[in-house]
Parts: C-alpha cells; sequence; structure tokens
C-alpha cells in the first residue's frame, strides 16, 4: 500500500515560504495560547542542574503537521504541513499583513 508524501517544514520556513512577515517565536507563543503546541520539559544529560525545553505539537496540533524525533535525544522538532499552514495561520489570526 502506498502512501501519499505530505510536503512538511519548519516554522521559520514555512513562514518565509508562504509570505509571512512575523517571527516564529511569536508565532510560537500564538500557538501555545491556542493549544497547538505545548512545551516539553526534561532534565539535561550533560548539566544535571539544567532543564532543556522544547516544543510539540498537542493532540489539536497533529491535524497541522508531525512531531519528529530527534536523532539525538527524546526531544521533537515540529514539521508542518504546507498544505494546511494557511488554514492554521487564519486559524490563529495571523495574516500575511501581521508585522514581526
Amino acid at each position: 500500500m502506498q502512501t501519499e508524501y505530505t510536503p512538511k517544514t519548519a516554522l521559520t520556513h514555512a513562514l518565509k515560504q508562504n509570505g509571512y512577515k512575523i517571527s516564529a517565536v511569536k508565532v510560537n507563543k500564538i500557538l501555545h495560547r491556542n493549544g497547538i503546541i505545548c512545551k516539553k520539559v526534561r532534565m539535561s544529560t550533560t548539566k544535571p542542574d539544567e532543564k532543556r525545553t522544547w516544543w510539540a505539537l498537542t493532540e489539536r496540533g497533529v491535524q497541522f503537521g508531525e512531531n519528529i524525533q530527534s536523532t539525538r535525544s527524546v526531544e521533537t522538532i515540529i514539521y508542518y504541513r504546507l498544505d494546511k499552514f494557511n488554514e492554521l495561520m487564519y486559524m490563529i489570526g495571523i495574516n500575511h499583513n501581521t508585522r514581526k
């Protein structure tokens, strides 16, 4: 059975590719407020007193992308579906005129 490939990319690239003029940092804050992504935490393996944090798509957010696990740790990298990216931006109130 053949599966259909859906192009995905990181947030910064998706924003640039679709012509949005807002930073990934600001978009992540908005996505977090809207329950699309959540912050994950783990203890550092090299510095026992430090915590490592990263973003991951929530159950609500996985329709817009995929959490890809890093090959070096339990952390994930979010890759957004390009075919759903504009829908996601519209849903959280970001349009092409939104400023950085």
